[in-house]
C-alpha cells in the first residue's frame, strides 16, 4: 500500500496537450508506489477521467470557459505577435539548470540539447497499452477537451489518394489535422508513418522534425490562404505510401517504435529513470536516509 507521505503533485498548463502527458506521468508514478494528484482548472477537471490519480481543481479565473476565454497565443509560430509571452517562456530556460530533476517527454534527447541542461528521458508518456505494456488498464489518456470535427478537405484528400483508410474519431477528440508534439510522439512510439500539418505554436517545428530529422513522414504545406487542400494531402499520402522515400519512412518508423518500446519496458533506460526518481521521492519524503 502507498505511504500517504509519498505524494507527488503535478501542475500542468490547462490545455489538453499539457494535461495528458503529465497525467500519464502521474499514472506511471502511481504504478511505482507513489500517490499522485493532478492539479488543474475547474473547466478542465470535468473532462478528465483517471481512476488511479487524484484530480483537484485550482482556479485560474476562467472557470466557465477555460483557456479558450483567456488570451490565446502562439508565441513560437508567430513570435512577433506575442513578444511578451515568448520572453516569459525563454526566461524559464535560463534557470533550467537549477532544477534537481528535468524530465523530457521522450526516450532519446536530441543531440542539439545534449549537455545544455540535465534532461532525463522518461519514456514517451503515452498510455502504456500503446507500447504493448498495459499497466492497470491504462488504455487511454484520460483528458479530452475537444469536440470532433470533420473537414471536407480531409475527405477529399483521403479519397483522392485511392488508398484504403479507416476514419476514426475518438470521443471529443480529432487529432487528424494538427501535428502537436504529443500526437507526433504517439505515432513515433508505435511506429506509424505520418503526414504532418503544422498550424501554430510548436506544430511547424514538429512537422519539420517528423520529415527531416526523424524521417518518418511527409510535411504537408498550406496554400497562400493558410488552407491544407485535398490535393496537397493526396500528394503527401502518396509520398508516404508509394513515393521514393516510402520504404525509408516505413523502416525508420518501425525502428523508432521498437526503440520506444524497449526504453519503456522493464529494465529500459526510461523505466530506470522513473524508478530512480520514485525511490528518491520516497526516501526524501519519509526522511529514512540521504539520496546520493
Amino acid at each position: 500500500m502507498n505511504n500517504p507521505k509519498d505524494h507527488v503533485i503535478v501542475f500542468p498548463y490547462p490545455a489538453q496537450g499539457h494535461i495528458n502527458p503529465l497525467l500519464q506521468f502521474a499514472k506511471v508514478l502511481v504504478s511505482k508506489g507513489l500517490k499522485a494528484t493532478l492539479a488543474t482548472t475547474p473547466y478542465t477537471i470535468k473532462h478528465i477521467h483517471a481512476p488511479t490519480v487524484a484530480v483537484e481543481a485550482v482556479s485560474d479565473g476562467y472557470d466557465e470557459g477555460g483557456f479558450k476565454h483567456a488570451h490565446t497565443w502562439s508565441s513560437i509560430a508567430r513570435p512577433e505577435d506575442h513578444s511578451a509571452s515568448l520572453v516569459t517562456i525563454m526566461e524559464k530556460f535560463e534557470t533550467l539548470e537549477l532544477n534537481d530533476w528535468l524530465f523530457y517527454n521522450t526516450w532519446k534527447v536530441m543531440k542539439a540539447l545534449e549537455g545544455l541542461w540535465p534532461f532525463i528521458p522518461v519514456r514517451p508518456v503515452i498510455p502504456s497499452a500503446y507500447l504493448d505494456q498495459p499497466t492497470s488498464g491504462d488504455t487511454s489518456y484520460g483528458a479530452s477537451l475537444w469536440k470532433p470535427t470533420s473537414e471536407n478537405y480531409m475527405r477529399w484528400g483521403l479519397k483522392a489518394s485511392n488508398k484504403y483508410f479507416l476514419w476514426v474519431l475518438k470521443e471529443s477528440e480529432d487529432r487528424l489535422v494538427e501535428e502537436d508534439f504529443l500526437s507526433g510522439l504517439e505515432a513515433l512510439s508505435i511506429g506509424v508513418p505520418m503526414v504532418a500539418v503544422g498550424l501554430w505554436s510548436d506544430q511547424p517545428t514538429n512537422a519539420k522534425l517528423i520529415e527531416e530529422l526523424w524521417g518518418v513522414g511527409s510535411r504537408a504545406e498550406k496554400d497562400s490562404d493558410g488552407i491544407l487542400t485535398g490535393k496537397e494531402l493526396d500528394k503527401c499520402i502518396r509520398d508516404v505510401m508509394d513515393g521514393e522515400k516510402s520504404e525509408d519512412i516505413k523502416m525508420n518508423a518501425s525502428k523508432w517504435g521498437e526503440s520506444a518500446a524497449i526504453s519503456a519496458s522493464l529494465g529500459g533506460s526510461s523505466e530506470k529513470n522513473i524508478s530512480e526518481f520514485s525511490e528518491f521521492t520516497k526516501i526524501l519524503m519519509t526522511g529514512m536516509g540521504k539520496y546520493d
